[in-house]
């Protein structure tokens, strides 16, 4: 197992007062941090903002360089899809994303994704503030 040192940077703007669950949400933050580490290209770091400059709702995004393959895509939120491909290298699950849209759901929100412009992979919740 190979260790690299990778940077994450926050941008931040707006008030980012709201009614979650501040756990869940912590959680939510830390498997979209952890999954872009993960698998984004380890040259690049891994860009978080945070924009609160709605009065009804605060989105999250999460950016890394590297591409999902559009077969991917449509299960990527599916509950133990990526298992088999990381259990030889013990890898997680396959539970963080789909944990993240549970979340985000149950919150009243929803996660978006990008994946491919200019080799880059961007995960996008959406909370409303109440």
């Amino acid at each position: 197992m190979t260790s690299t040192t990778r940077s994450v940077e926050l941008r931040s703007e707006g008030d980012p007062q709201g009614e979650w669950d501040a756990d869940r949400c912590a959680q939510l933050a830390s498997n979209l941090i952890g999954n872009a580490i993960q698998h984004g290209e380890s040259t690049s770091p891994v860009e978080c903002a945070l924009d609160c400059t709605s009065p009804d709702e605060i989105v999250f995004s999460v950016a890394n360089a590297g591409s999902i393959a559009p077969q991917v895509l449509p299960h990527l939120f599916d509950p133990f899809r990526s298992r088999e491909e990381y259990r030889a290298q013990g890898e997680g699950l396959g539970l963080g994303l789909y944990i993240v849209e549970q979340i985000a759901r149950a919150h009243g929100g929803k996660v978006e994704i990008a994946s491919g412009a200019n080799n880059r992979t961007v995960l996008r919740v959406t909370l409303p503030r109440a």
